[in-house]
C-alpha cells in the first residue's frame, strides 16, 4: 500500500454500480493504491489462478473519499504496446507474486529497450508475474516460458523487468460473480463506492466530479 498519482490528460466518464456518474480528470488523480492476489475459495479462485486485486482510495474535488476495488485477470500485467522491457537484472523488491498459465500463441513479441524481441508464443504458457507499487506504475518482474533448451530436456525460461502504468488498472469494469466463477470486466459498471467510514487520509483531493443518479 503506498500514495500513487495517475495523470488523465482527458476526461473519462464512467457509471459505478449504483448509477452516480464519475467525470475524471483531466489532471493528475491522487489516492492510495493496494495491490494483492484475489482469493475468493467459494468460487474456487485461488491465489495460483492468478487475479489481480487492486484497490484505489481517493476524494474527489469536494473532498469525498471513493474507493474502486477490482479484480482483473492478469493479461493488463502482460508487456503489451507501448511497453518496453529490460532484461531481469538483480534483486527484485517484490510484495506480491501471481502464477498462471497463460495462453500466448497470438501474442505480439515482448519488445526490449534496445530493439530486439522475444517472440513467446505457447498454448500453456507458465508465467509468474512478481509486483510492487510505485507511485505512478506496478513494477513487474515476468518471467514466462519460452520452451525447451536445445541439449536439455529441461524447460527454458526468461525473466524481464519493466513498468506497468496505473492508469492501465483503474477504472475497468467490475467482474461477474457467479455461484460457481467470477469473470473479470463482465459487468457493465465500474466497482466504485462511497466510503461510510472516515477519508482517505493525506489524499490531496483530484479533478473528480461526481453526480449522483436521482433517487426516489
Amino acid at each position: 500500500m503506498r500514495y500513487a498519482k495517475v495523470n488523465m490528460e482527458g476526461r473519462v466518464e464512467i457509471l459505478n454500480g449504483e448509477g452516480d456518474r464519475f467525470l475524471i480528470g483531466p489532471g493528475e488523480i491522487n489516492g492510495i493504491l493496494d495491490t494483492e492476489g484475489f482469493v475468493d475459495s467459494q468460487r474456487g479462485v485461488s491465489e495460483g489462478r492468478g487475479y489481480l486485486e487492486v484497490c484505489f482510495s481517493f476524494t474527489d474535488a469536494e473532498g469525498v473519499g471513493y474507493v474502486y476495488r477490482n479484480a482483473l485477470f492478469p493479461w493488463v500485467l502482460w508487456p503489451s504496446e507501448p511497453i518496453r522491457v529490460r532484461p531481469a537484472a538483480g534483486e527484485f523488491a517484490k510484495r506480491i507474486t501471481l502464477k498462471m498459465l497463460l495462453d500466448t500463441r497470438d501474442t505480439a513479441p515482448i519488445r526490449f529497450v534496445n530493439g530486439t524481441e522475444l517472440v513467446n508464443r505457447h498454448k500453456y504458457n507458465d508465467v509468474t508475474f512478481e509486483l510492487q507499487e510505485e507511485e505512478r506504475s506496478l513494477a513487474v518482474r515476468a518471467t514466462v516460458y519460452i520452451g525447451e533448451l536445445v541439449c536439455s530436456n529441461e524447460p527454458s525460461y526468461a525473466a524481464v523487468d519493466y513498468e506497468v502504468p496505473l492508469e492501465r488498472l483503474l477504472w475497468r469494469k467490475a467482474p461477474v460473480i457467479a455461484v460457481d466463477d467470477v469473470m473479470p470486466e463482465g459487468e457493465n459498471y465500474v466497482p466504485i463506492i462511497r466510503k461510510t467510514t472516515g477519508c482517505s487520509q493525506g489524499v490531496t483531493p483530484s479533478p473528480i466530479v461526481v453526480m449522483p443518479r436521482a433517487r426516489a
